[in-house]
């Protein structure tokens, strides 16, 4: 696929899958309406940010998250377009027809590319008569557009299919149909304003490089799900090197990059691939898909390695538990990573308990206010407790053996925040306040304080260990933050390569969710 990158024509992309309800379209005219702000999270580039990063992380996880962000400048840039284009394929086959022209709405795609994918509710039969003068070897996009005003797009902005918002509900397809019709036929009287690039007539439609894909038998073979910041800073670099991360899945061809640049292969589909079966599943994409891909890699007796949260509907726990319980030999993980802090191998001695005992637990948390089209406040997303606050909760689970919820509540304040308590039955206590309100000068902040009847623990943003009884400081430690996320994935890789260890225990795996997945009901009753 070819790509318009700031005023660059560049080939040697994949295109987005074709997924059911959607129809490829060869465009023949693009028309930029507007940009798609507030979609992701974006760092100032100042040397002042970069000291506050280097002080917090270290300079070589600071280089890995520059990298990262920088690759990311053009999948940044997305666009509301309408045009004039000709049907490749429909998924259904039973709308429109091969070559037949057709008219279309982009709500959340890149400026300008020679293959689109579109809903089939923004696709709209047009007239080809008058089209003659549009040559199959030229695309003309239009930077700007012919509308007096946007305000029956305004909606349409930025949705996407993964949302969980019923794309019905944003517009009206007759208003649509017609304000688009009418801005096309303006833009094919202007056609010398256009900017005009060369394509090929038959352009090639490919959402996967499974030439590049290769398997080798030495080593444990791993497919990743979700190719964003968090899996190229934190996952990536910290998988053993006997695992050989042979392909992964990502449905923003932007976020790839040129194929050709990559050592695996790659695809824009974000489903599970019944046709190449992997050792180890990474799964990191969007959240409401977790349960899915890892309930298909249980099955195939493959390892599960799943970001929180482990799942966003009860029903989907319900499916994942049943999948772990009828294969007694599955291995899983969860990846909360305070469950691998180094502070860990302190905290019950220096409380003076024993496993099993009461650990208190009572924190303040501060997470990024995120842009208001961000993924993470999609409907399938569902809130900031199961996105972030799920962290806490766990870790609060973990300290205490898994010792099972006895009452629980959970308040929002006018503000958004978010006050949640709960008691266990072995007597530990939780409480937490998770804000978006405060500095963003590091990101996520977190101070947490533990408790016993004669001792206090405090930990500060993952980073700063205190510990004190009734008569002395017991220890201060302090390490590099980004620690944690190094002890997790190789421990986690050490045991998916060894077939004598076992996985993560059902309860380890789904109890939090199943905590957090309660509260969140909770919250919804608030809410309405």
């Amino acid at each position: 696929m070819k790509v318009l990158l700031n005023s660059d024509w560049r080939d040697g992309y994949l295109s987005s899958f074709h997924l059911q309800k959607h129809i490829v379209v060869k465009p023949r005219l693009i028309i930029l309406i507007d940009a798609v702000e507030q979609q992701y999270v974006q760092r100032s580039s100042s040397l002042t940010a970069l000291k506050n990063y280097i002080g917090k992380i270290g300079i070589r996880a600071t280089f890995t998250k520059v990298i990262s962000r920088w690759a990311e400048r053009h999948r940044n840039k997305k666009y509301i377009l309408c045009g004039i284009g000709e049907v490749l394929r429909d998924a259904n086959g039973n709308v429109f027809k091969d070559k037949q022209y057709v008219l279309f709405v982009l709500p959340n795609h890149s400026k300008c590319t020679d293959v689109v994918v579109v809903h089939e509710s923004l696709v709209f039969p047009v007239n080809s008569g008058g089209f003659s003068m549009l040559s199959p070897e030229k695309l003309y996009f239009f930077e700007k557009h012919y509308f007096d005003d946007i305000a029956d797009f305004e909606k349409l902005k930025g949705w996407s299919f993964f949302s969980g918002i019923k794309i019905e509900s944003l517009f009206s397809r007759e208003k649509v149909s017609e304000r688009v019709n009418f801005c096309a036929n303006e833009a094919l009287s202007h056609l010398s304003e256009a900017l005009v690039l060369p394509v090929n007539p038959s352009p090639e439609t490919r959402f996967e490089t499974s030439s590049l894909l290769t398997l080798k038998k030495s080593r444990i073979n791993a497919v990743l799900y979700g190719y964003g910041n968090y899996a190229k800073t934190c996952v990536i670099p910290n998988i053993s090197r006997c695992i050989h991360l042979a392909a992964v899945h990502e449905i923003d061809p932007l976020q790839i990059g040129k194929i050709n640049k990559n050592k695996f292969s790659v695809s824009t589909s974000p489903f599970f691939n019944d046709k190449q079966p992997y050792d180890i599943y990474f799964i990191a994409g969007f959240h409401h898909m977790h349960a899915e891909l890892a309930i298909r890699a249980i099955r195939i007796g493959a390892v599960a390695v799943i970001e929180k949260p482990v799942a966003t509907t009860t029903f989907q726990l319900k499916l994942l538990k049943e999948a772990l319980l009828s294969m007694p030999k599955a291995k899983a993980f969860v990846c909360f990573q305070k469950r691998y802090s180094p502070f860990n191998q302190f905290i019950l001695k220096d409380l003076s308990v024993s496993s099993g005992d009461p650990v208190h637990f009572h924190c303040i948390v501060f997470e990024e206010k995120l842009p208001s089209n961000h993924w993470y406040l999609w409907p399938n997303s569902c809130s900031r407790l199961v996105s972030n606050g799920c962290h806490w909760i766990d870790y609060f689970l973990f300290l205490n053996g898994f010792s099972h919820v006895r009452d629980s509540a959970v308040r929002r304040f006018d503000n958004g925040a978010l006050l949640v308590n709960l008691s266990l039955v072995n007597g530990a206590i939780f409480s937490m306040v998770l804000t978006d309100d405060g500095s963003h000068r590091i990101g996520v902040q977190d101070y947490i304080e533990l408790r016993s009847a004669c001792a206090t623990v405090k930990i500060n943003n993952n980073q700063d260990y205190f510990s004190e009884n009734n008569s002395r400081v017991i220890r201060k430690v302090r390490v590099n933050k980004m620690v944690s996320f190094e002890r997790m994935y190789r421990e986690i890789s050490r045991k998916a390569c060894k077939k004598c260890e076992l996985g993560d225990s059902v309860d380890a795996l789904t109890y939090t969710a199943e905590v957090v997945l309660d509260l969140e009901r909770h919250l919804d009753g608030l809410h309405a």
